[in-house]
């Protein structure tokens, strides 16, 4: 049975040939288009992201995919091996980030997804999928992968800074407060995950790395990857954010604690990309990245 009639037959509809590649297929129907994805992930991380979905429009973010139901009323069905999910298809292009409009835009859009961003409870969420900790896992990881790239070891002056500032009462305090509070992220918030729709509205999309944690991990990502080590064009796009979703003081201390983390250049090295990251920013551009950032939290 292919993947088109196997489709047919979980939502009782009938679809176009499935357009795409890898993991994401667009169906046409009659009722309209349709994104079908699959993901290597076990079954209640599956119901996770569902639940995501619908908490998020439950609480009146509607730019979000939400998952069409099987007949059966199940979120996905199994084909050879793989999870497949149904959602609406979003129409549209993905935002140009060097436009600066757009790039603010997305910063807003994030502000309000995080307005919203809160409610599961932590012990209906699959442990893999929380993450809290994984902050703090990464002052001690990234100083070590520094270490064996001789000429990224000036970075590390960034992981100590920051594990300085981890130290702080607001840090702890603040992760503490976003479990509690069931927070949760996208977990690669940036242009290829957006949609920017004919009427000028941002929908995010693939949700593959949600997971319960500090909301500013979305912040810091964003930042990072349109403003690595630019301390105040950073500091200008945080206040795009905190105009819709103002940051408290734990908010700033572990988002100051997140860019003070050198994310651009572990990145590139886990991907092998020599070239996205060739050098890292000399001293006195370092002093000046940790003198400008430090406003964060002043």
């Amino acid at each position: 049975m292919s993947l088109r009639t196997q489709a047919e037959k979980e939502y009782a509809m009938s679809f176009s040939r499935p357009v795409g590649q890898k993991d994401v297929f667009l169906l046409q129907a009659g009722s309209g288009q349709y994104c079908l994805k699959s993901y290597q992930i076990p079954e209640e991380e599956m119901r996770f992201l569902a639940s995501v979905f619908e908490r998020l429009r439950e609480s009146g973010f509607q730019q979000a995919p939400v998952a069409t139901r099987t007949v059966s009323g199940e979120v996905f069905f199994l084909y050879k091996g793989s999870r497949y999910m149904l959602t609406p298809w979003i129409a549209g292009r993905a935002p140009d980030f060097s436009r600066g409009r757009e790039l603010k835009k997305a910063l807003r859009t994030l502000a309000r997804f995080h307005l919203h961003a809160r409610g599961l409870p932590p012990e209906q969420v699959p442990a893999s999928r929380i993450r809290v900790g994984e902050i703090r896992k990464n002052l001690t990881d990234y100083p070590a992968a520094l270490q064996r790239r001789k000429r990224l070891t000036p970075l590390m002056e960034l992981c100590r800074e920051a594990e300085a500032a981890a130290a702080h009462p607001d840090f702890q305090n603040s992760l503490d407060k976003e479990l509690q509070a069931g927070a949760f992220i996208h977990g690669d918030y940036n242009y290829p995950n957006l949609v920017l729709d004919p009427s000028r509205k941002l929908h995010l999309i693939d949700f593959e790395n949600c997971s319960l944690q500090s909301r500013m991990e979305d912040l810091s990502h964003i930042l990072h990857r349109n403003a690595p080590f630019q301390a105040s064009r950073m500091l200008k796009l945080v206040e795009s954010y905190d105009r819709i979703r103002p940051l408290d003081a734990g908010d700033r201390r572990v988002l100051y604690v997140l860019l003070l983390l050198p994310y651009p250049a572990i990145r590139a090295m886990r991907q092998k990309k020599k070239k996205s990251f060739p050098n890292p920013p000399d001293w006195k551009k370092l002093s000046r990245y940790l003198k400008d950032l430090s406003s964060l939290i002043d």
